[in-house]
């Protein structure tokens, strides 16, 4: 007599699938904390800059650009990168990088940008001046339909790899 007895295949494939299931469920739970730990990054970067550009405004009377205010047309639209490595439409500008060398502080000193995962585009800086408006804004990117900081305009677009855009105004004066 066979006392021995085994698992049936179908025993092992309901395991297999219940299994398969349990991690489906726990990797996108861990992918969805890693996002929102990347946002809380980010948002709080983005905290540190305004910061940072607030007690440049108390030092030096204007914000960071605002000295620039003349409603001429002659005056592009530029963007100063927040730190390294920059990419997209923003550049690098030593007179702002050292203007706010005084005002930023990292624990990492190596890592002074506001960092994106996902958007081919640092955050940045952007200074607008010409006949119709002038701008001082901190424009940075977070993953997914997330929430800006309060006082921040948001736009979310699928369009644009899922991210939420948030502009925190400095000034913001039409002509």
């Amino acid at each position: 007599m066979n006392t021995r007895r085994g698992f049936t295949l179908i025993e092992l494939l309901v395991v297999i699938s219940i299994i398969s299931l349990l991690s489906t469920i726990v990797i996108s739970q861990t992918r969805e904390a890693r996002l929102r730990a990347e946002n809380a990054q980010i948002t709080q970067d983005a905290r540190t800059w305004i910061t940072a550009l607030e007690r440049y405004k108390i030092d030096n009377g204007l914000y960071w650009g605002e000295a620039e205010i003349g409603g001429s047309d002659s005056s592009p639209i530029y963007y100063d990168c927040l730190g390294y490595p920059c990419s997209g439409i923003a550049t690098h500008s030593s007179g702002f990088k050292d203007a706010m060398d005084k005002y930023i502080v990292y624990k990492n000193p190596n890592q002074k940008a506001i960092k994106t995962w996902s958007e081919p585009s640092t955050s940045f800086i952007q200074i607008q001046n010409d006949d119709y408006v002038h701008v001082v804004k901190l424009v940075y990117y977070l993953n997914g339909n997330a929430n800006c900081l309060p006082k921040a305009d948001k736009s979310y677009s699928e369009s644009s790899f899922y991210n939420t855009r948030c502009d925190y105004n400095f000034i913001y004066k039409e002509w």
